[in-house]
């Protein structure tokens, strides 16, 4: 009797024990898959070396990017949209131009580094990585391709969407 009591205690004990590292271990992977869920609004975000940023695959490759999650411009910055499309030379782009208060922010902006790469998001997707002369930025943006006119275009679509 005793040494049934002695055995139902330790199987409670060791039951109650697995269970808390069980959810230990459910609470650390929810922690991580948290990190992972962080949702990026539509704009140019700066690309970084550090850890701890957030990952994002390059929409048309397998390239993987790791972006500041705090954006340097957001779609709300940008004044004009225009859709160019050469169908007689197979090449397309999408023009953007920013609100002249946005430029003029920038502008005032330290300069940290005299180039530097900026990603767009659209739809919480990396579309395009660019590199950008903080020098010589105009405030205007340009996405051509050659190869792919069908991409610009969506791309297009999903931009007038995010006004």
């Amino acid at each position: 009797m005793i040494t049934q009591r002695i055995f139902s205690s330790v199987f409670l004990f060791c039951l109650l024990f697995c269970s808390m590292g069980l959810y230990a271990q459910k609470e650390s992977s929810k922690k991580k898959n948290k990190k992972e869920e962080i949702h990026l609004v539509t704009g140019w975000y700066p690309i970084s070396q550090n850890k701890g940023s957030v990952e994002r695959k390059l929409s048309h490759n397998d390239e993987v990017f790791t972006l500041i999650s705090k954006p340097i411009v957001l779609w709300s910055d940008v004044e004009t949209v225009r859709l160019v499309n050469h169908e007689r030379f197979n090449y397309g782009a999408i023009l953007i131009g920013l609100k002249k208060t946005k430029i003029e922010e920038l502008k005032k902006q330290k300069k940290s580094s005299k180039e530097s790469q900026w990603g767009l998001i659209v739809d919480d997707e990396l579309v395009l990585v660019q590199s950008i002369d903080k020098e010589r930025f105009s405030g205007n943006f340009q996405v051509s391709t050659q190869e792919n006119i069908e991409w610009l275009e969506e791309l297009y679509e999903s931009l007038k969407v995010s006004d």
